[in-house]
């Protein structure tokens, strides 16, 4: 007979009954409705497991000479009456449980992400002020409160979250694309690539080359002036046929690296210049790992956290053919990155190369574009 469902959680023992034949034993405990398990018998001894309650039953048997021995108690009432009966251990466990609770709480590490223009300093003291410091408590912290105060603060942060994740802390921001050109400047049209003019049209400003003409990038193609004190930009279309070159290669045989999407932090701490793993390293074959840094006491205490990324490399053998296509796919994807996607490609040229099991392509594109860039025009006029 098995024990019962509850028997673990309640409380079992393993017991001994002398003094009585099994038999004996057996009809009296059906008798008083225990239910006993695991039985062993030998002679007038009996081995047996039951539950804590069916225990109490069993002392009503007293046949002569019998007796009854607890083996082993197990069960979790069995475990707290233990911890009960040490104190120490257990106001030990429940202030270790409620400094976990306390420290887990603290931010132990702040990033911030995407500062440009903004001064750092001035943006880490102003959220401090908010309370989203080091050691300083997250459950306290209200993130919308926070996120709207930065928005007012610094009008120059176009999107911002806060992000917690354990007991660290993330700032990310986006600031507003400044405006290139200062207030009041003259603006010039230049050109944007190296090539040939082949149309023009002049809005605003005094063309400075024609249909037909060579230029280099950053030639001035249509210059603002000054009038009478007012400023007048240049504006207007310029297209121009540009030569782009680009290369690729590929070869028979490949190692292609791909993210499993494992990822694990390992934490380490540094005391005086010896590093003490807070968290294992894991156990991957191949992985990418970044780290950052925290100082917490001057040159002497560093808190570090490592990410691991679990890579696969994978052998991927080419034939000739998917070889040389590959090395010209590259090629005109380098070619083509080098234009804007509204060039009209016009003309194209590629030379292949094997070398020692690698395909190497050069492509020459001709193509029509845009040659429109604008600068500030520094020239006075």
């Amino acid at each position: 007979m098995k024990g019962g469902k509850y028997a673990g959680l309640f409380g079992m023992v393993r017991a001994r009954a002398e003094g009585v034949h099994p038999e004996e034993f057996m009809n009296g405990a059906a008798k008083l409705g225990v239910r006993v398990w695991d039985v062993r018998a030998a002679g007038k001894e009996t081995l047996f497991s039951t539950d804590r309650a069916g225990l109490k039953r069993l002392e009503q048997l007293q046949p002569r000479g019998f007796s009854l021995t607890v083996l082993a108690e197990k069960g979790l009432i069995y475990l707290l009456r233990r911890l009960l009966g040490r104190k120490f251990l257990l106001a030990g466990f429940f202030c270790f449980c409620l400094a976990l609770f306390y420290l887990s709480g603290l931010v132990w590490a702040i990033e911030i992400d995407g500062l440009q223009e903004l001064d750092r300093a001035q943006f880490t003291e102003h959220i401090r002020g908010l309370g989203l410091e080091r050691w300083g408590m997250a459950r306290k912290l209200d993130f919308n409160e926070i996120e709207e105060d930065l928005y007012l603060r610094f009008p120059q942060i176009a999107w911002v979250a806060i992000e917690r994740k354990g007991t660290k802390i993330t700032v990310r921001v986006v600031e507003k694309a400044p405006n290139p050109f200062p207030s009041g400047a003259v603006i010039d049209i230049v050109a944007k690539y190296d090539g040939i003019i082949s149309e023009m049209m002049v809005l605003k400003g005094i063309p400075q080359v024609t249909p037909g003409t060579t230029v280099a990038r950053g030639d001035v193609l249509i210059a603002g002036y000054i009038e009478d004190g007012a400023e007048v930009s240049a504006a207007g279309s310029v297209l121009g046929r540009v030569f782009i070159t680009g290369q690729g290669e590929g070869a028979l045989r490949e190692a292609l690296k791909t993210f499993t999407g494992q990822e694990k932090e390992v934490d380490i701490l540094e005391l005086w210049g010896k590093k003490f793993a807070l968290s294992r390293t894991p156990p991957y074959a191949n992985y990418e790992v970044k780290e950052e840094t925290i100082g917490l006491y001057r040159d002497k205490v560093f808190f570090h956290r490592r990410y691991f990324r679990e890579v696969l490399l994978n052998t991927v053998d080419y034939t000739p053919q998917e070889a040389e296509e590959l090395a010209r796919r590259r090629a005109l994807l380098a070619a083509h990155g080098q234009v804007d996607e509204e060039a009209q490609i016009l003309h194209r040229e590629e030379e292949m190369r094997f070398v020692e099991g690698r395909y190497f392509c050069r492509v020459l594109l001709t193509a029509e574009t845009s040659m429109v860039e604008e600068q500030v025009n520094n020239r006075g006029e």
